[in-house]
């Protein structure tokens, strides 16, 4: 049996447990990668929505602004 934690913050997690994990940092996107992120999102929302993905996207201008606001939110959440 395998298990994955996933953690934002290790510091609450009991000592016992991070003895039992191997700990994988992954760093957050780079500016360069946040659009094609952004994109990918809009693309699952609509599959999910059963939108067609032509008639479901961002403008150039919504994704500068999510791009623009991740670091004070850390999210690119559309």
């Amino acid at each position: 049996m395998s298990w994955i934690l996933t953690a934002n913050d290790l510091s609450g997690v009991p000592a016992p447990l991070l003895s039992r994990c191997t700990i994988y940092e992954i760093p957050p996107p780079t500016p360069e990668q946040l659009p094609a992120i952004i994109q990918s999102l809009v693309s699952e929302f609509a599959v999910e929505f059963g939108l067609r993905p032509e008639f479901f996207r961002l403008d150039l201008g919504d994704v500068e602004a999510l791009v623009g606001t991740y670091e004070q939110h850390r999210s690119v959440g559309v």
